[in-house]
């Protein structure tokens, strides 16, 4: 479950931390599995990152989604794909298969506590009432440190 005062992604008090980069630490991982993608399939990995430096310190936010395409009968499978998910397991020094072998699945308990640096930005759309929405993502840059033991 995700820590600090603020809810992941969390509009409370109108709390807008400024875009840039913070240290954080990953208190969670929400996966998405079976997500049909066109002709293939995927499970998403939502990473949430608790703010652990200045103002916005126990601001948790959400990555927009790391997709790790993977092998199912019915269904297409590139391995070229999982570009994104391998670059993320390259951060994070986690497995990230091969050409020929789909890259392992986030194991939550392993990278929960990982102190990392994240990109944090904002996301708008316009939706279907009219109304412009803007919630805060976060985008990995680097791994910090792992949990210690």
């Amino acid at each position: 479950m995700t820590s600090g005062p603020f809810p992941a992604n969390t509009t409370q008090n109108n709390i807008k931390p400024v875009p840039g980069e913070y240290e954080a630490r990953i208190v969670d991982v929400e996966t998405i599995q079976d997500v049909r993608c066109g002709q293939h399939i995927a499970d998403i990995y939502k990473i949430h990152y608790d703010i652990e430096e200045g103002d916005f310190k126990g601001f948790v936010v959400k990555d927009n989604g790391v997709f790790r395409y993977k092998e199912k009968d019915g269904f297409m499978y590139e391995p070229k794909r999982n570009w994104g998910y391998a670059r993320f397991c390259e951060l994070l020094r986690l497995p990230k298969g091969s050409k020929t072998t789909p890259p392992p699945a986030v194991n939550k308990n392993k990278v929960n506590g990982y102190i990392v640096r994240i990109d944090l930005s904002y996301k708008t759309f316009v939706n279907e009432l009219g109304t412009q929405v803007s919630y805060p993502i976060a985008k990995l840059i680097k791994l910090l440190s792992e949990v210690p033991f």
